[in-house]
């Protein structure tokens, strides 16, 4: 067996419903600081992991650099938008999976911060 470490390129990414409901992608408290919340979905993903996002003219990116790069998104935007040909096993021993059940249950027009962490 190899010893060497595996280097995943690609997105830890995680979906979180604020404490205090967004207003919208414009709203005044998303400024250099970042509300706390819940997460509500996460998983991994490869290099195109973000395509989804930057598809979308609703979403506003908040903050770049991946660590973390943040978004605000619309709920209907992650339960439709996300590109599961990018969802990655998060251990190496499990199978890739992708638990958006939580996101069902929020209203689709709700705001909600998608952070993004860099695994490279």
């Amino acid at each position: 067996m190899n010893d060497t470490l595996a280097i995943m390129l690609g997105w830890d990414i995680a979906v979180i419903r604020p404490h205090e409901p967004l207003l919208g992608p414009d709203d005044p408290r998303l400024g250099p600081r970042i509300l706390g919340g819940d997460t509500l979905a996460s998983w991994s993903a490869g290099l195109g992991g973000l395509s989804w996002l930057d598809e979308q003219a609703s979403c506003r990116q908040l903050r770049g650099g991946g660590y973390p790069s943040v978004y605000a998104v619309p709920a209907a935007v992650v339960l439709n938008g996300v590109d599961l040909d990018f969802v990655h096993a998060r251990y190496p021993e499990t199978v890739p999976s992708l638990d958006l059940s939580a996101v069902i249950a929020v209203p689709s027009s709700e705001w909600l911060l998608v952070e993004a962490w860099d695994q490279s």
